[in-house]
């Protein structure tokens, strides 16, 4: 929390909370960090209004019924709704005509860093597909894939 002058105040444990270049924050989805506190109020207070919002960004091949359904432990999400999550990933974006902008930056523990546009991340998700398919990997199969820490995983 700031304590009115910009400057940042102690947390619990001697930690302290840093805000973010105000023209940087500007960029972001929430704009800033008062309107992400407000997103963060909006959840809580009204969280199927605040969820309906999230997923509406994804694509659905089929919309939700109801946002929230039942009590913990026993509760669904999104009743009645379709969703291929992978589509949300990739797809779209390429649909979009963002094939060449950044997907993702990728940090390795040593320094380095690489950086994938969503047409380069096409691209190995599709030969990695085809690796699956040699090794007779049919649809509806599961398969379990370590992923270290890089950035084909």
């Amino acid at each position: 929390m700031s304590d009115g002058e910009g400057q940042s105040t102690g947390l619990i444990g001697g930690g302290r909370l840093y805000y973010p270049d105000p023209a940087r924050a500007a960029q972001t989805h929430a704009g800033s960090v008062e309107a992400y506190e407000h997103l963060l109020r909006r959840s809580r207070e009204q969280p199927e209004e605040f969820w309906a919002g999230v997923a509406s960004e994804l694509e659905w091949i089929r919309p939700w019924d109801t946002v929230a359904e039942g009590q913990f432990p026993h509760f669904r999400y999104f009743v009645g709704g379709v969703s291929n999550p992978t589509l949300s990933l990739l797809d779209r974006h390429l649909a979009k005509g963002a094939a060449n902008r950044t997907a993702m930056i990728w940090e390795g523990e040593d320094g380095q860093s690489r950086f994938f546009t969503y047409q380069m991340l096409t691209i190995e998700v599709n030969k990695f597909a085809n690796v699956l398919k040699s090794l007779g990997v049919v649809k509806g199969d599961a398969v379990a894939i370590f992923t270290p820490n890089l950035p084909e995983a």
